[in-house]
């Protein structure tokens, strides 16, 4: 998609002759399996070309594309918060040869994406030729774009999520041996890791292995609404390019219901209620926030606003949920339910709210649930939460 209206086709196209390489930015999230990436351009024109692009590397490969062509700075930056805001890493300069890498690896997953088909090939054909990186050059990218991971916890947190969605290639960037084909006989396509509970065994000397560690982790797994409690035991160790897994063993594998996952996944919730006094307030508050995501549902929208890094992955008890650092349901009735499972986050939040939408806003309530309700509220079709508590808990 170009920006403004500036569409071209076909030959004569101002993107084609001599484009000069000005410089690349992407996102240190690959080993979450998602990365986004900047690019910046010059034509013979004078003009400055910028693409947005969001790449994910479990299923749909280049799966957001926007070109912008001499545009102003917030109008990229409003993008750019859009594509990258949820993913919870920092920027880092690439090179123009890993920049193409990345592209291609992503293309490779999906060739028949429509950005391919429709953004990407009438106006830059060359950028989806095969330039494929290898030994220390991919692994120096890895390194810049992993990004670099310094513990057990990520190590086998992130491993995790790279087997569970079939991304073999950031998975080989943890390990040293490749995940059982047992594994893939139950994960048999890409699914979620919903959570990862890792647990340090007795430690063991091993001749030959270097400061070797042995951990048991119990992954709760989401593929396609079946969900799989799956044990395995994992070694990690001291080896010549660097601290990776050694050792992978399926101990065991459960189907659970969405009920029991629901058991598995239940955390404290806390919740402000806000009634809304301006019906203006919506667009402002999206305009603040364009980083948020934004799901419409039945009786309102859901704006996720997620945290700024990645510090979840590096727990002992990992939750995919665990880089979300809020949610605002804004309902059709005027109502704003905000939801964040650290209370201090709903103070900070309140305050955020009092300050910018000072008279939009009046806060109504406040309450501590042992599961989350939330979501329930989301999907019920009410527009009133107080409401729908009375209705389904009277």
């Amino acid at each position: 998609m170009v920006s403004k209206g500036k569409a071209f086709k076909g030959k004569g196209s101002p993107f084609m002759p001599k484009l000069k390489f000005v410089g690349a930015m992407a996102t240190n999230t690959r080993l979450m399996g998602v990365i986004g990436i900047i690019v910046h351009f010059q034509n013979e024109r004078g003009e400055a070309l910028t693409q947005v692009l969001h790449l994910d590397y479990e299923e749909y490969g280049i799966d957001g594309y926007q070109l912008f062509v001499d545009a102003s700075e917030p109008e990229i930056q409003k993008e750019i918060l859009k594509v990258t805001g949820g993913l919870g890493g920092t920027f880092v300069e690439i090179s123009y040869e890993q920049y193409r890498h990345l592209i291609y690896e992503a293309y490779l997953l999906d060739p028949q994406s429509v950005h391919i088909e429709y953004d990407i090939l009438p106006e830059f054909p060359e950028i989806i030729q095969p330039l494929v990186l290898k030994g220390e050059a991919l692994r120096q990218l890895y390194d810049l774009v992993g990004p670099f991971v310094e513990t057990d916890f990520e190590r086998l947190n992130y491993g995790l999520m790279r087997m569970t969605g079939h991304d073999e290639k950031g998975f080989m960037y943890l390990s040293d041996v490749a995940a059982p084909s047992a594994w893939y006989q139950e994960v048999a396509a890409p699914g979620t890791l919903l959570k990862n509970t890792i647990h340090e065994l007795e430690s063991k000397t091993v001749e030959g292995v270097r400061n070797l560690k042995t951990y048991r982790c119990e992954a709760l797994i989401d593929q396609y609404d079946r969900y799989k409690l799956i044990h395995l035991q994992l070694e990690i160790a001291d080896t010549e390019k660097g601290r990776r897994i050694v050792g992978i063993k399926l101990l065991s594998v459960l189907n659970i219901s969405a009920y029991e996952a629901s058991f598995q996944l239940r955390k404290r919730e806390h919740i402000g209620v806000y009634e809304i006094l301006e019906e203006s307030f919506r667009d402002f508050f999206e305009e603040a926030y364009p980083e948020m995501l934004i799901n419409g549902h039945g009786a309102g929208d859901l704006f996720t606003q997620f945290n700024t890094n990645n510090q979840h992955v590096s727990q002992a008890v990992y939750y995919l949920s665990g880089d979300v650092y809020a949610n605002y349901y804004i309902t059709d009735e005027e109502q704003m339910v905000v939801s964040t499972f650290e209370l201090e986050n709903l103070d900070h939040i309140d305050m955020a709210l009092s300050k910018g939408f000072e008279s939009m806003l009046a806060k109504i309530g406040e309450m501590t649930a042992d599961q989350s309700i939330l979501y329930d509220f989301v999907t019920s079709g009410y527009g009133n939460l107080y409401e729908y508590l009375e209705d389904t808990q009277s």
